[in-house]
């Protein structure tokens, strides 16, 4: 039997805490978070995480209407 994995794409403004819920699921600071509400993130990245048996890709984006952001 293949396992499949739920695509979950942490989209929201600048400095919401996107960063910091993706490392709340995974259990690690796999994403890097600021001290303010300056967007941190800048080039999307991702992790792989099991929750209750099942498997996720998270992807953590930069912030929406972040124009630091090449």
């Amino acid at each position: 039997m293949v396992e499949t994995s739920q695509i979950l794409v942490l989209i929201g403004c600048v400095g919401v805490g996107k960063s910091t819920f993706g490392n709340m699921l995974s259990g690690d600071s796999t994403f890097a978070v600021g001290e303010n509400m300056d967007g941190i993130t800048k080039t999307i990245t991702s992790t792989s995480i099991t929750l209750n048996e099942n498997n996720f890709i998270v992807f953590d984006t930069p912030g929406v209407g972040d124009w630091d952001v090449t």
